[in-house]
């Protein structure tokens, strides 16, 4: 299943990239699972979805959860290099909700921090949360990686996390989950803007 997805998504990219010549940029995220990152062929998987797809590898970004970092070997770090190396950026999801040490942030090649939408929920609400979001953006804008708060549902959420520098975000604000024909029209229409 998960290189189906995988394939699926990065075929889909490209022909809207093909499609659309303002799509040119679009990224896709595909969510990996600790199994497939811990099969030997996993490397060789990617090269031939790229290549079979037409896809560049700076179109792709692999999302892991946190709680996985935990699982893996040394040798993985060695892994996620050579999948930077392919411009393949490496986001950690949920990031806030696992319980893996500071110290893998620096010893991996992540791209991106996904802010778990329960703090982003929360932070209107409570201070922990709040103290939690803003110590997030300020770690990963220390280390030089991107950072993406996930679940922003309303403008007051924006606004808050635009003053902490926040410069991405996802949730329902913005849209709901769509289906592959409602993508396409997103992109259709945002062309014609």
């Amino acid at each position: 299943i998960g290189c189906w997805a995988l394939e699926t998504a990065c075929r889909q990219l490209r022909i809207w990239q093909v499609q659309y010549p303002g799509a040119a940029d679009l990224k896709i995220g595909v969510n990996v699972a600790s199994q497939q990152i811990k099969d030997s062929k996993f490397l060789a998987i990617l090269d031939r979805t790229l290549e079979q797809t037409g896809l560049s590898g700076k179109s792709l970004n692999l999302e892991i959860t946190e709680s996985n970092l935990m699982d893996y070997e040394p040798e993985t770090i060695n892994l996620f290099n050579k999948i930077r190396n392919r411009g393949i950026k490496i986001n950690i999801d949920d990031f806030g909700t696992g319980y893996s040490s500071l110290q893998y942030l620096n010893r991996f090649p992540i791209s991106t921090l996904k802010i778990d939408r329960s703090f982003t929920k929360g932070m209107l609400k409570e201070k922990d949360n709040f103290e939690i979001v803003k110590t997030i953006i300020a770690l990963a804008q220390t280390l030089k990686i991107e950072v993406v708060a996930e679940g922003i549902e309303n403008v007051k959420q924006l606004q808050v996390l635009k003053k902490l520098n926040c410069k991405f975000g996802q949730g329902y604000l913005f849209s709901t989950a769509v289906d592959c024909q409602s993508a396409e029209y997103l992109i259709e229409s945002s062309e014609n803007v």
